[in-house]
């Protein structure tokens, strides 16, 4: 007894009566995008390139050589307030020491903005090594003026 194409099928198929050879009940698309968006229901935009997704021993995807997208910001204005401070100290206690020895605050404090704007501005390195080498200069001057103040006023030992 040979059984009967209902009995084979498994449950919920329909039979194919009426069927030529080589046609199906499957619907037929045009092109993969097509099945692909009706699988997904709808207009979906999907443009994964699957080909860079490699598995992990978790069963997560890991994504390979693709950066991650970073919206459009706003630039911040560059700012260099300890640059340009450490320079006009710098260029004040440095003319300053010329004249007078007591003008050290200048150069030193010339010397304390420069390192802080290396520290903390990334585009300001240029006016902070000069806002740190002239107050290195002031502070020397400043110092040759305080040792020429000691030996006119004996204040040093002989």
């Amino acid at each position: 007894m040979v059984p009967s194409e209902e009995s084979v099928l498994p449950p919920g198929v329909p039979p194919t009566e009426g069927l030529t050879a080589g046609e199906s009940t499957a619907p037929v698309s045009a092109s993969p995008a097509e099945a692909r968006d009706r699988a997904i229901g709808g207009d979906a935009d999907l443009t994964t390139d699957t080909s860079q997704l490699r598995t992990l021993a978790t069963g997560q995807l890991l994504t390979i050589g693709r950066p991650q997208a970073v919206p459009d910001q706003p630039t911040l204005p560059v700012r260099r307030t300890f640059g340009w401070i450490a320079v006009a100290l710098g260029v004040l206690g440095i003319t300053a020491s010329l004249f007078v020895g007591w003008a050290l605050a200048m150069p030193l404090l010339a010397i304390l903005f420069g390192v802080l704007s290396k520290q903390r501005e990334a585009n300001g390195r240029t006016l902070a090594n000069i806002g740190i080498a002239t107050g290195i200069a002031g502070t020397i001057n400043c110092a040759i003026w305080i040792g020429y103040y000691a030996l006119v006023f004996d204040a040093l030992p002989r």
